[in-house]
């Protein structure tokens, strides 16, 4: 799957899902609530044991917001 507010990868048994929406200090948003559901399963059938979760640019996360 492509996705637009977040980056997924994997290397050697690592998922590493980030959180790209820096222009917005990755502030939750309902696409990227699904796109993280969306990766989060693609990881659960994956090879992968262990998963990072980490946010682009200056913030992890921001508060949500309804206008996002």
């Amino acid at each position: 799957m492509e996705y637009k507010t977040i980056q997924l990868a994997f290397d050697s048994g690592v998922a590493t899902i980030t959180l790209n929406r820096p222009e917005k200090r990755n502030a939750i948003s309902r696409a990227l609530v699904e796109e993280l559901l969306a990766a989060l399963a693609e990881v659960e059938k994956s090879a992968a044991q262990v998963v990072i979760l980490t946010g682009a640019g200056k913030a992890f996360c921001a508060a949500w917001t309804s206008t996002s």
